[in-house]
């Protein structure tokens, strides 16, 4: 199988690092700014209605020239009240990062947004795997904002027409059917990683019944397979985290 894991929140957050690091215009931040990146998810999803409370009251992402510093200054006031989450030498480089954000002209990431709207639409995800599998086959259920995004662009390999992708109506085609039930299955996985600590992890498999754990050894064998055929079909778009948990969990 094949599939991509993406966490809306952390492809959202990852925008205030980019800018900061952008407009600083520093080597150094950039050579750490994944690890930045990191540190910021784990300190907006320790709560995340609070998060949620933040962006909504900033019209995140379109926090805007004259309220930007307000936002800086908040995220500033959650990192100290949740710098035990990092380990030291993190804390002070993302406060440092957050700093650096006070003294800059403009943060452009977060200027002339859409309000209130994280992601607007996920065709290039799929433009990427089309992209990706260009010898492939697509199959995809039917989706009108999909179907319009995809016809307004053209596709070309070496010169030719690329159109390898199709919609379906998924009571028609059992492939789809099958994907939609594993989907759900990983979704639901990866969700329960993104919300559950490693030490809670832990305490959870524990306590797995025998068949509960054996579905868990299976999924994590089609995952294997899958990978050792093509690394490229597991696709994650997460924090370092995420991946380690993942694996922690699916190492039965």
């Amino acid at each position: 199988m094949h599939f991509q894991a993406l966490d809306t929140m952390y492809w959202s957050v990852v925008d205030i690092v980019d800018t900061i690091v952008a407009e600083a215009g520093s080597a150094q931040l950039m050579t750490i700014a994944s690890f930045l990146k990191d540190d910021l998810y784990t300190v907006l999803r320790y709560n995340l209605d609070h998060t949620v409370d933040l962006f909504r009251r900033y019209s995140y992402p379109n926090v805007g020239k004259i309220r930007r510093r307000a936002f800086v200054r908040e995220l500033q006031d959650l990192l100290e009240a949740r710098r035990d989450l990092l380990p030291r030498f993190n804390f002070q480089m993302l406060k440092g990062l957050l700093q650096t954000a006070e003294g800059v002209d403009s943060l452009p990431f977060l200027e002339d947004e859409a309000p209130n709207v994280l992601i607007d639409e996920f065709g290039a995800f799929y433009i990427k795997r089309l992209g990706l599998f260009k010898n492939s086959t697509h199959i995809l259920d039917i989706e009108e904002a999909l179907e319009a995004r995809l016809a307004a662009e053209t596709f070309v390999d070496n010169g030719r027409m690329l159109r390898n992708y199709r919609f379906v109506d998924s009571k028609q085609e059992a492939g789809i059917q099958i994907a939609d039930a594993v989907v759900g299955l990983l979704g639901k996985c990866f969700t329960f990683m993104n919300r559950t600590p490693l030490a809670e992890l832990r305490d959870a498999r524990s306590r797995f019944t025998p068949l509960q754990s054996r579905n868990l050894v299976l999924l994590a064998n089609i995952v294997d397979r899958s990978t050792a055929e093509n690394a490229t079909f597991a696709s994650y778009v997460l924090s370092t985290e995420d991946p380690r948990r993942c694996i922690f969990l699916l190492e039965c």
